[in-house]
């Protein structure tokens, strides 16, 4: 088996991730996200539990076969990705520590946090937990967040998250570990459609078909990444959510504001990453300056 670091670096490079200014990133729970019980398994009243002076206390602990993220640079995104799959966690601290004091032991290895490069380095949000980024400092009051990538499917009886002091360890809840051992749903895209052309201004729609083709219930995630060069930001992202079956079929549809997009007439790129990846060129006219 390989070690968590070379895990980790391969798995970057196989994940589907894009950036951009994501919209509507509210994460439903979907069976996915898993709450867990006891101390060192916390509540799930929704309550972020108070650590002592010098302690540390894990909260909101679940399993996501995929995920959206947003950076404090303002991108955002999805990652979804065969055979790839993600535990999250916030964390209060009453000590000053660092990400890489934390680990999630799983099926016989241990796997270091860390999100692919694609998602960027500065995540103040995971799957709907919120706080200090991904990677850097935590400071002492402050809430932060983990998340691990690890294999899909794993089995996973006792999995649990160390911390290299004397909290812990969390074990993961029984929901978060059927998730883990759970096969994952496969997505195909039958259609993609947008206009041809659009004049700056004026909403563009969008329609996006996908269908479940495993035997496994699951939540479709994607977003729409839409250019915006007339403002100092990434590119504007648009999430597509929704619970497809087995065997079902779900059309998602999406209309994007276009009145940053260029200012310049000419062809853009409409990309659709996710789940399922796809690109349309749209031909913008019009373009100018908003005032």
């Amino acid at each position: 088996m390989p070690s968590r670091r070379s895990y980790l670096a391969g798995a970057g490079s196989m994940i589907a991730a894009a950036a951009g200014c994501t919209s509507g990133r509210d994460e439903t729970p979907d069976g996915d996200v898993t709450p867990t019980g006891d101390r060192k398994t916390p509540t799930d009243d929704g309550e972020t539990p108070t650590p002592s002076p010098d302690g540390v206390e894990l909260a909101d602990i679940g399993a996501r076969k995929a995920v959206t993220y947003e950076s404090t640079l303002g991108s955002g995104g999805v990652l979804a990705a065969e055979g790839r799959q993600y535990v999250v966690a916030s964390v209060v601290t009453g000590v000053e520590t660092t990400a890489a004091a934390f680990a999630l032991a799983a099926g016989g290895e241990t796997y270091d946090p860390g999100l692919p490069d694609t998602a960027g380095g500065l995540n103040r949000s995971v799957a709907g937990r919120s706080g200090q980024p991904l990677g850097g400092e935590f400071n002492p009051g402050s809430t932060a967040v983990l998340a691990f990538v690890v294999p899909s499917p794993l089995s996973a009886p006792a999995a649990e998250i160390r911390y290299d002091g004397e909290a812990g360890p969390w074990l993961l809840g029984e929901s978060a570990r059927r998730t883990l051992a759970a096969p994952e749903p496969r997505y195909e895209l039958a259609s993609f459609e947008a206009p041809e052309t659009v004049d700056q201004g004026r909403s563009l729609s969008t329609s996006v078909t996908v269908r479940n083709v495993s035997d496994t219930d699951g939540r479709f995630l994607a977003a729409l990444y839409w250019p915006t060069g007339l403002i100092a930001d990434d590119d504007e992202s648009h999430l597509l959510e929704r619970s497809v079956a087995a065997g079902e079929t779900a059309t998602l549809e999406r209309s994007i504001d276009t009145r940053y997009t260029t200012s310049e007439d000419g062809p853009v790129s409409l990309r659709l990453r996710g789940h399922v990846a796809a690109e349309r060129t749209v031909r913008v006219t019009g373009a100018e300056t908003p005032s």
